[in-house]
């Protein structure tokens, strides 16, 4: 990947964060169309999931 393309992304996902309680995060609805999901659904059962996954295998 381009550096250019990386400092763009980087961009526009700094862009919709957001701050709870002093925490970083992001929402689901804005981060889909960034990482190229249409519906909510497949974005929840692909990536959601798939977090969740990999955070259980670190404990």
């Amino acid at each position: 990947m381009k550096k250019e393309d990386i400092t763009a992304l980087f961009g526009k996902f700094e862009s919709i964060s957001c701050e709870v309680e002093g925490i970083e995060c992001w929402s689901t609805r804005e981060l889909q169309p960034l990482l190229g999901y249409a519906k909510g659904n497949n974005f929840i059962n692909n990536v959601v999931v798939k977090a969740k996954e990999a955070y259980r295998m670190q404990e």
